[in-house]
């Protein structure tokens, strides 16, 4: 708890950052593939403003290279763009992507993650980084399917059918790299690390809410985690829970009309 409090006292002393953060964009909704003139138009539809970091927490779109051009045009906007992956990016959904990736969701990732970097972006893969002195951590979290949810599972979600990947061994994977990760001002996941729904109910029903978000609240502390990120849910709002700030601004499918907005706070 001494430590939590010196970090909290650090960044306090800290230059002010505007940090804007957005989820669940799901670009390839709004705009053709072939269609790159339109993402600027896209773009401006979510009035950006001017942010220190730009995070994006996950479900871009399912095409990689539409995703990266969606990027580029939202670095007009900030020198520091954070995304992490979503269950969306790892979908193969087609038989053409099959054939590319060789039925293997990672090699897709391995791909963004390229042309991330390439490009100037920063893709946290459970991994972290500081800017100006504030450090923030992220990936792509996974949840655990039960024995007992398992059939529901295989029939209901779609992640059984376009994620190619051993799903258990990937969890048990990412939340090992989680305990790894050094102490943090902010985390970003795709998957919420808390019952979310219970401050922002999603619009489905509770049965899916294994799927959607985790119980993860106590690593968060031990990691000094002050303000924590996601998506998923296809929410927007935040709410302080043990003296953690948890975030959202889900854009959603087309037909759930929500804002098209980018949230913001300052750190």
């Amino acid at each position: 708890m001494k430590n939590y409090a010196k970090r909290n006292r650090n960044l306090q002393r800290r230059e002010v950052m505007k940090i804007g953060y957005i989820s669940d964009i799901h670009i390839d909704f709004y705009v053709k593939l072939n269609k790159e003139r339109l993402l600027q138009k896209f773009v401006n539809s979510l009035h950006p403003q001017q942010y220190d970091i730009l995070i994006i927490a996950g479900d871009i779109g399912h095409y990689n290279q539409q995703n990266i051009a969606l990027l580029r045009y939202l670095k007009e906007f900030a020198p520091h763009i954070i995304v992490t992956i979503g269950n969306h990016e790892l979908y193969l959904v087609s038989d053409r992507m099959k054939r590319k990736y060789h039925r293997n969701s990672l090699k897709k990732v391995q791909e963004f993650k390229n042309l991330c970097k390439d490009n100037g972006i920063i893709c946290l893969d459970m991994e972290a980084i500081t800017i100006k002195g504030v450090t923030i951590g992220g990936g792509c979290i996974w949840y655990k399917v039960d024995e007992k949810q398992r059939e529901f599972w295989k029939n209901c979600i779609s992640d059984a059918k376009y994620v190619y990947l051993p799903h258990q061994e990937f969890y048990k994977e990412r939340l090992e790299k989680f305990y790894q990760l050094p102490q943090c001002d902010i985390f970003v996941s795709h998957i919420p690390q808390t019952k979310v729904s219970q401050y922002l109910p999603p619009s489905f029903d509770e049965q899916f809410l294994p799927f959607y978000e985790q119980e993860n609240i106590t690593l968060l502390h031990e990691k000094g985690i002050h303000y924590s990120i996601y998506g998923h849910n296809h929410t927007q709002g935040a709410f302080l829970k043990e003296n953690i700030y948890f975030l959202t601004c889900g854009i959603g499918y087309p037909y759930e009309k929500l804002p098209k907005r980018i949230g913001v706070f300052h750190l």
